[in-house]
């Protein structure tokens, strides 16, 4: 590979990620996630902070999806499918068995269906 694929591969995964970013924010609005329960005082959390560390791991998300993707044989919808089953499985399934096992008690009525529908918006 030579440097200016490197850079356009480079400016690609920084744009991939702005984009999946914006992705998690919409679909946590389309979800329902971001609505606050009726009384519930919002969390005070430093936004730049919080900008930020969704900025580092969707960065981080995009890259490990990139070299899966460039190292694939796949092609078409076949591999659209495959991302999209490892994207979901991983980042929402898995997170969410354990809250639905571990946490449903903690957690608000309807919480559950509601990030596993996030998950899939996002994916």
């Amino acid at each position: 590979m030579n440097a200016k694929t490197a850079v356009i591969l480079g400016l690609k995964v920084i744009a991939l990620s702005i984009i999946l970013s914006f992705c998690f924010t919409v679909a946590s609005i389309a979800s329902g996630i971001s609505a606050l329960p009726a009384g519930a005082e919002p969390p005070t959390v430093d936004a730049g902070t919080a900008s930020l560390a969704l900025l580092v791991a969707s960065l981080l998300e995009t890259t490990v999806l990139s070299y899966v993707i460039l190292r694939s044989r796949w092609a078409g919808w076949k591999l659209v499918g495959a991302v999209f089953l490892a994207f979901y499985g991983l980042s929402t399934v898995l997170a969410q068995i354990e809250s639905a096992v571990f946490l449903p008690r903690q957690l608000p009525p309807g919480m559950i269906p509601r990030l596993f529908v996030m998950g899939a918006i996002v994916a």
